[in-house]
């Protein structure tokens, strides 16, 4: 069954009671017609004035019609207000579907990317995955974003630029699995029965953590509209959905490690899983040092990031500060998610997302309805901090594997310190204009994030970094 298809049937068993949409009879239009006005002047009231303010009056007042015509179509009130409902859900519905499976068309895509990359990452091909999916998929989406909104294609922009990034990174993805691996064998090898019981078990060990990452990322938006009446929900999910990009940037360190300590735990729990502790520890540090800076700068020009989207977007910048947070402590911690998923945990993985989620909806309960967008960010950031320290508290408790020690405090004070010498930049230039004291602070978050690795790491950790340790003479 096609999208449209779906669609369509989807929406027919829906459909409110009443005159079909497109009566055949210019009479039945006509009076179709005038329900609707009716319908629609009975939300403006109750968004307007709460229900005590939809009354018989009200409604003849804003619509024309008569008395009569009022009863003719509802003969009590709520009769009118079971219409609204009704006509809200199916409206609702409609715009979900649209945007369901205009998302959909992008799935398979999205599988066969996931698919070919994991599969060279299995063959430790760190670097050109890190490149496809942290510059093809992630920077390249933003130049061609960049480069569209210049051209003054705008929202549609957005679209395209996801799209083009996501086709090139996934033809790459496949040039890339085909120098490992003889393509042809997708479709001559053969599949045994335990290795066909092992794949899924595997599969649906990591499903959940991945579910649970799409909705921290898609569901708050649609939650929020849902959540706040009118108008409100529309602009508080607009505002989360612009944060909520802004304060994906930090995640690219915690991608980076995650792409390498997937495969590498996974060979290594067979063996002795303590040497993975060594990787684990390191991988904290590194995200210590050039996460904490980057998070104050990305706070610190989040004011003159935001008005580049537009005007209106600047009263984001409460929901970005909180998501940056989170996202922060997230990506410090993250390191001990791929190693649960990897080491053979097969239900832990399972119990993090649940009380992630739980967590999420918890704060969200709470705070959503005062604080709106606001509200929002804080569950979802304190599902995601709460994820990620359950997983720390796992490893620990299972495998005796933690992620801080001796050293990892002194990358955390390199970290802090990169943190609030960039907000003292700030403070000092502050009288030079949003632009240009972002601009300043840009330009010393990569000296610091140097500073913070050639004080905050070791001379162990220093040649662990290899050729890129050398050229930045550390």
């Amino acid at each position: 069954m096609t999208g449209s298809k779906t669609k369509m049937r989807v929406l027919d068993a829906l459909q409110p009671p009443g005159p079909d949409a497109t009566p055949a009879r210019w009479q039945q239009r006509k009076s179709a017609r005038t329900r609707l006005r009716i319908i629609e002047a009975a939300i403006d009231c109750l968004v307007e004035n709460g229900f005590a303010g939809l009354t018989t009056q009200a409604v003849v007042e804003r619509t024309g019609v008569s008395r009569g015509a009022m009863h003719h179509h509802f003969p009590t009130l709520i009769a009118l207000v079971g219409a609204v409902v009704e006509h809200v859900f199916f409206e609702r519905m409609r715009l979900f579907l649209e945007d369901y499976l205009e998302r959909m068309k992008d799935a398979a895509e999205s599988e066969r990317l996931e698919i070919a990359t994991a599969a060279a990452r299995a063959r430790r091909a760190f670097g050109p995955e890190i490149r496809l999916r942290i510059f093809w998929e992630q920077i390249a989406r933003l130049i061609v974003a960049v480069a569209l909104y210049a051209l003054g294609v705008r929202l549609f922009g957005l679209f395209v630029a996801h799209i083009v990034s996501l086709g090139v990174t996934a033809w790459l993805s496949v040039r890339l699995l085909g120098r490992y691996y003889d393509l042809g064998l997708l479709w001559r090898a053969p599949m045994p029965a335990a290795l066909r019981h092992d794949t899924l078990k595997s599969g649906l060990a990591t499903m959940p953590p991945n579910l649970a990452r799409r909705a921290f990322n898609d569901l708050p938006p649609v939650l929020l509209g849902l959540a706040l009446s009118g108008g409100g929900g529309a602009v508080a999910a607009g505002l989360f959905g612009i944060a909520r990009k802004i304060a994906s940037v930090p995640l690219i360190v915690r991608q980076t490690f995650l792409y390498v300590l997937a495969p590498l735990s996974s060979a290594q729990s067979a063996a002795d899983k303590a040497q993975i502790a060594p990787l684990y520890r390191f991988a904290n540090r590194i995200a210590a040092i050039i996460v904490l800076p980057l998070t104050a700068v990305m706070i610190a020009g989040g004011d003159a990031t935001l008005l580049l989207f537009s005007p209106e977007a600047a009263d984001a910048l409460p929901v970005l500060i909180v998501l940056l947070v989170g996202r922060a402590g997230e990506t410090i911690l993250g390191a001990a998610t791929p190693i649960v998923e990897m080491t053979g945990h097969r239900l832990l993985p399972l119990a993090n997302s649940i009380v992630g989620l739980a967590v999420a909806g918890l704060v969200g309960w709470l705070t959503v309805d005062a604080m709106g967008a606001t509200g929002m960010a804080l569950a979802v950031s304190a599902g995601v901090i709460v994820s990620s320290w359950a997983a720390v508290t796992e490893l620990w408790i299972s495998d005796r594997l933690g992620p801080f020690d001796r050293h990892f405090l002194r990358a955390l004070a390199c970290g802090i310190g990169g943190f609030a010498a960039l907000w003292l930049i700030g403070w000092l230039f502050q009288g030079l204009g949003m632009v240009p004291r972002a601009a300043i602070q840009f330009a010393c978050f990569l000296p610091l994030v140097w500073l913070g690795l050639k004080f905050g790491l070791d001379a162990e950790d220093k040649a662990a970094l290899g050729k890129a340790g050398r050229k930045l003479a550390l």
